[in-house]
């Protein structure tokens, strides 16, 4: 895919034919004082490996939403 990001630069994205992954993405930084054309690429990619810990709400948040549904 091809497009153009919040600062009317160009930026393309490579997806996976079968999966739709993002596989590596390529952009000029040149105007952002950069060394001009870059290229990533995306070696692995997990997503059932976080524990459900990590979801757990900060204990200030909580009460606010506690005090938000009373």
């Amino acid at each position: 895919m091809k497009g153009t990001n919040k600062w009317v630069k160009i930026n393309e994205q490579f997806h996976g034919t079968t999966t739709g992954v993002l596989m590596g993405y390529r952009f000029n930084s040149s105007w952002r004082g950069g060394s001009g054309d870059e290229k990533e690429t995306i070696t692995s990619v997990s997503f059932d490996d976080v524990g459900d810990s990590a979801f757990t709400l900060p204990d200030a948040i909580e009460a606010l939403l506690a005090k938000k549904g009373s």
